[in-house]
């Protein structure tokens, strides 16, 4: 009787453990979805993915992703100034959970780039183009940064002008 309990136990696990979607099912799946622009279908698996695996090999990639789909302002459930604000949130947590991730600096740019030019947050995309320089000081975006953080919130005649007047 108790060979019949362990087996019984067993199977389950073995059912269980089978049932279980790894990574990539997930994020196939999130890519055929995109592939056919079902984008809430794609937003689901994402986040499917993160639930199942917050801190999987692919998070950075998917929160990366959910960033894109939210700066484009893909999901038409929300809207835009939402849309902006979520793929800044996305954008911030694959530097933050992953700063050493492939697309963390990028992430982080895009971050405070979002932040001044879309939210028109100059304040706080100024802090967020410093910590993206403090982390990053030699990345290829390093330059562009400190460009934002001089000229957030001005104009493109304030920002020539200032220009002109340095090139003197």
């Amino acid at each position: 009787m108790r060979y019949v309990k362990l087996i019984a136990v067993l199977v389950m696990l073995i059912i269980i453990g089978c049932s279980k979607k790894d990574e990539k099912t997930f994020l196939d799946a999130a890519d055929q979805k995109l592939k056919t622009n079902d984008i809430a279908g794609a937003i689901v698996e994402y986040n499917k993915f993160l639930e199942e695996f917050p801190e999987g090999q692919a998070a950075p990639k998917v929160l990366y992703e959910l960033g894109k789909i939210y700066q484009s302002k893909l999901d038409k459930t929300v809207d835009e100034n939402t849309s902006l604000t979520m793929a800044v949130d996305y954008y911030t947590q694959v530097a933050q959970k992953f700063p050493k991730a492939a697309d963390a600096p990028t992430a982080l740019f895009m971050s405070g780039f979002i932040t001044a030019n879309d939210l028109k947050k100059y304040d706080d995309a100024k802090i967020i183009y410093q910590k993206f320089l403090a982390a990053y000081p030699n990345h290829e975006l390093a330059e562009a940064a400190k460009s934002e953080i001089e000229t957030a919130g001005l104009s493109p005649e304030e920002i020539i002008l200032r220009k002109q007047v340095a090139g003197k």
